[in-house]
């Protein structure tokens, strides 16, 4: 039965292994962030090591595609992967196109003071450093003992402290 499967591929090998299958027809989803790094837009795999594949396990295509170079295996049993649902490969494609459309907002940039409000760090202050895309984390620097030691957080973590003194000058 044709449906989209989950392929796991050698690390940095997504695009050559959707590459290949492509030019023998089979459909390939690999979804890309984009990110802003060092001042330009990259792309970034969402999944990084993992493929979405089009196929019938049945056919006689399987081969071509559960052994093209660069591929390690299937998520599911050897013999039986485990196929995803089409709603699922849409909302993915959904939050992707959204995300890549502009369709977000930074809440923090490079450099921003922040303070910690959950977890083993909670209330200590921070340095905000980057976003690690479509996984809701970001990296930050938390001081302890005189050294800058980077830590990663869920985004839902961290509050702006411009933001925080802002309301306790009000109040």
């Amino acid at each position: 039965m044709l449906a989209w499967y989950v392929a796991k591929v050698k690390p940095r090998n997504e695009h050559h292994v959707q590459t290949y299958l492509e030019r023998f027809g089979v459909e390939v989803y690999a979804p890309e962030m984009l990110v802003l790094r060092s001042g330009r837009k990259r792309n970034e795999p969402l999944f990084p090591s993992y493929l979405f594949v089009k196929v019938d396990p049945s056919s006689g295509m399987w081969p071509l595609v559960h052994w093209a170079r660069g591929m390690s295996y299937f998520l599911g049993d050897q013999r039986d992967p485990t196929p995803c649902s089409d709603v699922l490969l849409d909302t993915i494609r959904a939050r992707v196109g959204q995300w890549n459309g502009g369709g977000w907002e930074e809440a923090f940039r490079s450099g921003d003071r922040v303070v910690i409000r959950s977890g083993p760090f909670k209330e200590l202050d921070a340095i905000f450093q980057r976003y690690v895309p479509g996984r809701e984390r970001c990296h930050v620097l938390v001081s302890l003992m005189d050294r800058s030691i980077p830590v990663i957080l869920g985004v839902a973590a961290i509050e702006s402290m411009t933001l925080r003194r802002r309301f306790a000058e009000v109040g």
